[in-house]
C-alpha cells in the first residue's frame, strides 16, 4: 500500500514538472524596438537602418563581455548595457512585477516587465514591445 502511494505521487510529480524550466519561465523577457524619436521609424528593420541586428549585444554592468541579443529580447533583469554598434552603448533598466498565470512552474507566479527605462527615460509599450527612442 505504501509503495503504491509513493509510486502514484511520483508519477503525478513527474508529469506535473516534466518539460518545465522554472528559471526561464519565471521571467517574461522584454521585447524591444529601437525607433527614431521624431519619425518613429524602426532603426534596425526600417528602410534606412542605423543599426544592424548582428551588432546588437547585451551584458550586465558587472559582466566582462557582451553577448548577442536574440529575437530583440533582453535576457537580464535590472540594469542591462545594450551595445548598438562599436561606439554606441546605451543603458536599459527593467523593473518587474509579479503576475499570476496558468503556468505550471514557479507556483503559478511569474515576473513580467512593468517599467523599462532607456537611457533614463521611461519607455512606451506598444503591442507587447518596448520602444527605445533615439
Amino acid at each position: 500500500m505504501r509503495k503504491s502511494f509513493f509510486f502514484i505521487v511520483s508519477i503525478v510529480g513527474i508529469s506535473f514538472f516534466s518539460g518545465c524550466d522554472c528559471f526561464s519561465s519565471c521571467y517574461i523577457t522584454p521585447q524591444f524596438a529601437i525607433v527614431d524619436k521624431n519619425t518613429q521609424e524602426d532603426l534596425i528593420t526600417g528602410p534606412n537602418p542605423r543599426y544592424f541586428r548582428d551588432s546588437l549585444m547585451q551584458k550586465k554592468p558587472s559582466d566582462s563581455s557582451f553577448i548577442h541579443v536574440f529575437d530583440d529580447r533582453l535576457f537580464f533583469n535590472d540594469t542591462v548595457l545594450l551595445k548598438l554598434n562599436n561606439t554606441d552603448i546605451d543603458t536599459v533598466v527593467v523593473y518587474y512585477s509579479k503576475s499570476k498565470g496558468d503556468r505550471r512552474c514557479c507556483g503559478g507566479v511569474f515576473l513580467e516587465p512593468q517599467t523599462v527605462f532607456y537611457n533614463g527615460v521611461a519607455c512606451g509599450y506598444h503591442g507587447n514591445i518596448f520602444l527605445f527612442e533615439k
